[in-house]
């Protein structure tokens, strides 16, 4: 008992030997490693966000310029569609006129 209380003893004082300077300096650059690991994956996760992101928004664009598109061609076909059905009625009532004409 007296051994283990001098040996906290020691540690509390900063007295270190050898051995345990060694498995400190381990753990310490095993500690550096890691963070260094953490920091990469991070980057690399970062990297993926932003190609994800940037893949994303030109989907976005994509579609909004689809969209835009069928749109537009909707609103051809609706005028095309006015301008025949305004000629079928003028036809339609040019004959009548020209029925009731006679």
């Amino acid at each position: 008992k007296k051994d283990v209380i001098a040996k906290q003893s020691n540690k509390m004082k900063g007295i270190l030997n050898l051995a345990e300077m060694l498995v400190y300096g381990r753990y310490l650059m095993r500690l550096k490693a890691d963070k260094k690991a953490e920091i990469e994956l991070e980057k690399a996760f970062q990297k993926t966000e932003s190609e994800k992101r940037k893949i994303l928004l030109e989907a976005t664009k994509e579609k909004k310029i689809q969209e835009k598109l069928k749109e537009n061609l909707k609103d051809k076909f609706n005028e095309k569609f006015k301008l025949l059905e305004n000629k079928e009625i003028d036809e339609i009532a040019i004959n009548s006129f020209r029925r009731k004409s006679k």
